[in-house]
């Protein structure tokens, strides 16, 4: 008796990025986004580490303990230099530093900074990036930030941050010269859609002679309207110029 065999299907193999995917295997490495040790002990910056999941190098910090973690890279720091826990004086704090935003002045240049007091830092983390503090209310205990959008950002004073510009600042200067080198780093070709047929894309089929543009999720994809959703949490922190 001949017995037929179903097609198995994997119902878990689900696209989430169209355009990424393959390359070569990397290794992820975990980071300290929270800078909470930095309070307590002092700590050694021995060199620079290429991570193949950013474009921001990563700093190789030893702790007085033994501990050795990794953080997003600072601009220009020297080899061997030694970070001691977080002082009062803002004069000693140098580039590098994991302080609070109360010991720093109007002006300087931070990176690495949270949303939310006592959180991981979520804001300022790819290469070149870097956010102003305007000025500091101690009486109603808040920071004033600028991030690159132009938008004002207000913040506990209280809220870690690093001082400094993240390195690799010249990432966007860098030519990848040929498509195999862009495969190597996980990035797909990416077909237009008017090229494809009307099964494979909202686009594809038509001439594009008075259609209306859309998205591969079939949305107008040259609208005027806003995207940034009303309901976030992190919408109060932040004030429109």
């Amino acid at each position: 008796m001949l017995i037929k065999q179903r097609k198995q299907i994997n119902k878990n193999a689900f696209i989430y990025v169209r355009t990424q995917g393959g390359g070569v295997k990397r290794l992820f490495r975990f980071l300290d986004l929270y800078g909470t040790l930095n309070l307590y002990i002092p700590s050694l910056f021995l060199t620079y580490i290429y991570d193949p999941c950013r474009n921001a190098f990563l700093g190789l910090f030893l702790y007085l303990n033994g501990i050795i973690s990794y953080r997003i890279g600072t601009e220009d720091l020297d080899i061997f230099s030694i970070y001691f826990p977080i002082m009062e004086d803002s004069s000693l704090i140098r580039a590098g530093q994991v302080t609070f935003l109360k010991n720093l002045k109007g002006g300087s240049v931070v990176h690495s900074v949270p949303l939310i007091l006592n959180h991981k830092s979520t804001l300022a983390r790819s290469a070149g990036m870097f956010v102003y503090l305007l000025r500091n209310d101690l009486v109603n205990r808040l920071s004033f930030l600028r991030i690159k959008r132009g938008l004002t950002l207000i913040l506990d004073f209280n809220t870690l941050v690093t001082l400094g510009k993240i390195c690799n600042s010249h990432f966007i200067d860098i030519k990848k010269g040929k498509a195999g080198l862009r495969r190597l780093l996980g990035y797909r070709p990416v077909v237009r859609g008017i090229a494809m047929n009307p099964v494979d894309h909202p686009n594809g089929g038509r001439t594009p002679g008075g259609k209306v543009y859309r998205s591969f999720s079939n949305r107008i994809a040259r609208s005027q309207l806003k995207t940034r959703k009303r309901s976030r949490f992190y919408n109060r922190f932040i004030v429109l110029n």
